[in-house]
């Protein structure tokens, strides 16, 4: 049976400081690729730690399927639950291989999730040597391929969701689409939740279904279909400078900072 995450009234804060989150609820499907948008400093990270459970709300609460997240024994949500951190690391100088079966073994999924993976993302490409001996974009494919083993393999009918910070922030651009691509997929054929801090507007407008817009506060000022949330009104007031829409002979619409 499919559950959805939902976020009811979430105000997240660290010791001794303000609330980064303040007051935010939205519900993150299986099958559904969400973008968080919003200004450095505006609580995206914060967020989706707090969805992982890795961070205990002051306030609110975030349930998959009616169920706690925080509560979650580690084994059940490390089955339902994949993170890749913005600069993830992966110590010990283990290789590409034992790299990606350190995200099965928390699940359980097999071999088959291994495989799937290195041809899913190019990783084939990449050999089997040492990790910490690769570019810091091939390191990024691999981290992201290790989460995506994690969730894959999983009973059927169960949502899984893969929760990504600026996931194609190293790589070049023919590899971020290629890379967007790729989770796209997986959230129209596998039914993963995929949500993704994102920077870039233009590939958040191309690849997201929906987008959640975070003012530098950590207020939600948008939660709707990606061309109805990140519009050039809505951007100019998160951000406080100008955005204009440009067109290209193909369709495709950009959104770029005007300063």
């Amino acid at each position: 049976m499919r559950h959805d995450l939902s976020i009811t009234s979430l105000t997240v804060g660290y010791q001794g400081s303000a609330p980064v989150i303040h007051d935010l609820s939205t519900t993150l499907r299986a099958g559904e690729v969400v973008a968080i948008v919003g200004p450095n400093g505006g609580g995206k990270t914060t967020l989706l730690r707090a969805v992982l459970g890795l961070l205990a709300p002051s306030a609110g609460a975030v349930r998959l399927g009616g169920e706690d997240v925080g509560a979650m024994l580690a084994a059940r949500r490390a089955e339902r639950l994949a993170y890749v951190a913005q600069s993830p690391s992966i110590a010990f100088g283990f290789s590409v291989d034992e790299a990606l079966r350190l995200g099965t073994t928390a699940s359980g999924a097999g071999r088959d999730a291994v495989q799937r993976v290195r041809g899913l993302f190019g990783i084939d490409a990449l050999g089997d040597g040492r990790v910490d001996r690769l570019s810091a974009g091939q390191r990024h494919r691999v981290a992201i391929g290790r989460a995506t083993a994690q969730l894959l393999g999983v009973g059927a009918g169960r949502s899984r969701f893969l929760l990504a910070d600026e996931p194609v922030g190293p790589l070049d651009p023919v590899a971020a689409v290629r890379m967007l691509t790729t989770l796209r997929g997986l959230a129209s054929g596998d039914g993963l939740g995929v949500v993704l801090v994102m920077h870039d507007l233009s590939l958040a407008r191309r690849f997201a279904d929906r987008a959640l817009l975070l003012s530098c506060e950590g207020r939600l000022v948008a939660d709707a279909p990606v061309a109805e949330a990140l519009t050039t009104e809505t951007l100019g007031e998160v951000f406080g400078g100008s955005f204009v829409e440009a067109g290209s002979p193909s369709g495709a619409v950009s959104l770029i900072a005007d300063a």
